[in-house]
């Protein structure tokens, strides 16, 4: 099981940041419940069968289908976790100082069935892995860059769900999403305090949905 995080490519500019991420990479190493290949995979909720039967799924769908982006996924992922995000359900983040891909994993039947969910997060699954691609040329996302560099992973998260047309009509059109720079404004125009509030809020939410089940 892998458990190293990679040396980054650029300096550290900030080392109480730094440090909390690895506090945070210590947390979701614990609460590893089991892997895709090498890749542990996290949960810090309690019954979080749902979301390792989905990633892992998703995850072959990857793998199966586009070995290439597959490739992506295993040089820049160490880790998986199901954990609340201030964007709420359905969001997720790529925290490049422990190449971790955080999920805030939600499944709701009304959306669709298994293979809809596993579909849409193989998605994000590949948009979070290109970011850490992305950072490994030594780009840092900045209020300069962060549009032209969205507009990156979006498009690589929609060529890759093209292909799942070919497991059922219709469904990756279904799962593409447009790049619009408005989906990310609730994260490019707050401030850490705020993110963090909503983070507890969500964490909170999640809580009770987990003791309602």
């Amino acid at each position: 099981m892998r458990q190293s995080v990679r040396k980054k490519i650029y300096p550290v500019r900030n080392p109480i940041h730094y440090l909390a991420n690895r506090i945070l990479l210590r947390l979701y190493q614990a609460s590893v419940v089991d892997t895709y290949g090498e890749i542990p995979i996290s949960t810090l909720r309690k019954g979080g069968d749902q979301f390792v039967g989905i990633l892992k799924h998703s995850l072959r769908l990857i793998e199966e289908n586009d070995p290439r982006r597959f490739a992506r996924v295993v040089r820049h992922v160490d880790l998986f976790v199901d954990c609340s995000h201030p964007g709420g359900a359905y969001s997720a983040s790529y925290r490049h100082l422990i190449n971790v891909v955080e999920i805030d994993f939600e499944y709701c039947e009304e959306r669709g069935d298994s293979l809809f969910h596993a579909g849409y997060y193989a998605g994000v699954i590949v948009h979070e892995a290109t970011h850490g691609k992305i950072r490994k040329f030594g780009i840092d996302t900045i209020r300069e860059n962060r549009v032209q560099v969205e507009r990156i992973c979006r498009s690589e998260e929609n060529r890759f769900l093209n292909r799942l047309n070919a497991i059922r009509p219709d469904l990756g059109n279904r799962l593409k999403r447009p790049f619009n720079p408005e989906d990310w404004h609730g994260h490019w125009h707050s401030s850490r305090l705020t993110r963090a509030l909503r983070q507890m809020r969500r964490a909170k939410e999640k809580d009770k949905e987990t003791s309602a089940q």
